[in-house]
């Protein structure tokens, strides 16, 4: 009678030991509220165990952007930012694991096909400020033309000038054109002289500058700009070189 009691509370237990790895594990293991399949692949799962860990929401966020359901990457981009709030190219995990963690950019670029531009805007401006990337600003000036685009046309404002490199020029020295273009529905896009000049991001202002090296006789120097809005502008300075001096002769035209 007394081993029976003993085998019983042994079984007992074991049960009550089973239980509570079950439950434990259990509590590890987050079950997605929602699967989401696109040409038969299933989107929605971490590689891990789900113990609520900012990267875990991260992984899965971009999981369900990529299967395009974004209010479920959205949900878990924000879980994500609540825990960890910084967007950081190496972000740490655990020990020396590192990760790229952009929720404030994924974030945005999900309120952008949602068609959220003003949040969409916010989220990837949030992005840029912690850590800049070339997604980040593609994104945002896809943001800025959506919401410029129902907005009223503005014009593009472009000034310029010519001045001398040294007091006295030959042929054989440049000239220095600098000058600026303005914009409120930021320019994407402007050329010197049919040369399209280097510009990472939209702007509402470009400062420039630009050496030329003109040969005697009469130049036309153009520059031109395009906005987000569609908006565009031509300025046209001319210039007159002799053989000896560099003599500038200008007539501005919009």
């Amino acid at each position: 009678m007394y081993q029976q009691q003993i085998s019983k509370n042994n079984i007992l237990r074991f049960i009550l030991i089973f239980l509570n790895i079950f439950l434990l594990f259990n509590s590890c293991i987050r079950v997605p509220s929602k699967v989401c399949i696109k040409e038969n692949k299933i989107y929605g799962y971490t590689r891990s165990a789900f113990r609520y860990k900012f990267n875990q929401y991260y992984e899965r966020g971009i999981a369900y952007q990529q299967g395009e359901c974004y209010d479920f990457a959205v949900k878990d981009f924000l879980n994500a930012i609540e825990l960890e709030n910084v967007d950081d190219r190496l972000m740490r995990t655990y020990g020396m694991h590192y990760i790229e963690y952009f929720p404030h950019r994924e974030l945005g670029i999900c309120y952008f096909y949602i068609g959220d531009y003003e949040k969409a805007l916010i989220e990837l401006e949030k992005s840029i400020q912690f850590c800049p990337s070339p997604k980040a600003y593609v994104y945002r000036d896809e943001a800025r033309a959506k919401i410029i685009n129902n907005q009223t046309h503005a014009d593009i404002k472009i000034k310029a000038n010519i001045k001398e490199t040294q007091p006295y020029l030959t042929n054989s020295d440049p000239i220095l054109l600098s000058g600026s273009i303005f914009c409120p529905q930021y320019i994407y896009d402007y050329n010197i002289n049919n040369n399209q000049e280097y510009l990472e991001f939209a702007k509402k202002k470009i400062n420039f500058k630009k050496k030329l090296l003109l040969e005697e006789g009469k130049h036309e120097i153009n520059i031109s700009a395009k906005s987000l809005k569609g908006a565009y502008s031509n300025y046209n300075i001319f210039i007159n070189v002799d053989d000896l001096v560099k003599s500038r002769l200008f007539e501005n035209q919009y």
